[in-house]
């Protein structure tokens, strides 16, 4: 795996850049490797994706090939949402936008009890939190139009 954008063929060990770089926030480090690698597609991806705020077609113009393929489900009413994250959120706020590839040495898991952890090449690295999808998001106008063809959230919304 090469990654295009800084000409690297395969991530720097995570904990190797946190000893690297040790005046530059732990949650910064993994915010920048997360934006440069990717997180896998993973099927706990499509499952926290049908109830958190979820991926819009506004503004992505590079589909994961789960997506292609219809393997990630849709929302009826909300047609062009996919159900996967749009973003997750780190302890500290730090947030950071899911971009799916599929050799990323990321990936999420569900722990139970509500809990998900960010993993980098199997290590547990983060505790990952997601917001709820608002109730205005599967609402339709007087015409019947669903409001996502006319909007789109991104980031934090009020339910």
């Amino acid at each position: 795996m090469t990654n295009p954008i800084i000409g690297q063929k395969e991530p720097t060990p995570l904990y190797d850049l946190f000893e690297k770089f040790p005046d530059i926030p732990r949650t910064t480090i993994l915010k920048l490797d997360v934006l440069n690698w990717g997180v896998r597609y993973t099927p706990v991806i499509n499952w926290i994706g049908r109830w958190t705020l979820p991926l819009g077609t506004f503004g992505y113009s590079t589909f994961p090939e789960e997506v292609k393929s219809g393997e990630v489900s849709r929302s009826p009413e909300e047609a062009n949402l996919f159900d996967i994250p749009s973003f997750m959120v780190l302890r500290d706020g730090t947030n950071i936008q899911l971009l799916i590839k599929p050799d990323a040495p990321y990936e999420i898991r569900y722990e139970g009890d509500g809990s998900y952890l960010l993993y980098w090449k199997g290590m547990a690295v983060e505790e990952v939190l997601f917001v709820p999808r608002p109730n205005w998001l599967s609402k339709r106008l007087q015409d019947g139009t669903p409001v996502p063809l006319i909007l789109t959230p991104m980031g934090d919304t009020h339910t």
